[in-house]
């Protein structure tokens, strides 16, 4: 793959010192207008850069597993929201750390327990 890009770019650099490198530039744009926008082409950031030399090293040092392996320990499986079960440990949370009183509690929290989960 290196070997074709070294010889495109070198005949690009060709024809560009040519009277045809105006139209071998309008048509590279042409080309790559589409190209930039389906694939988001834009320069790496410098925290991009870090973050592939990062892993670079996580590789060379080993600190890495196999997608198969990763999923046979159980990867990352999203388990569905009990949203009951979550707001009731949010009230007994709020309950213990509220400074209100009992019935101002109550009394402020109770118009949310209508609502079917």
């Amino acid at each position: 793959m290196r070997k074709d890009i070294d010889d495109l770019l070198a005949k690009v650099k060709i024809i560009a010192g040519t009277p045809r490198g105006e139209l071998l530039r309008q048509l590279i744009d042409l080309m790559y207008d589409p190209v930039e926008k389906e694939y988001d082409i834009e320069p790496l950031s410098e925290e991009d850069v870090e973050a592939i030399h990062r892993g670079k090293e996580d590789v060379v040092a080993g600190r890495v597993i196999t997608l198969e392996e990763y999923e046979k320990r159980g990867g990352f499986i999203r388990k569905p929201i009990n949203y009951k079960d979550l707001f009731f440990k949010m009230e007994s949370t709020l309950r213990k750390e509220s400074s209100l009183s009992k019935e101002d509690f109550e009394k402020n929290w109770g118009r949310f327990k209508n609502y079917h989960y």
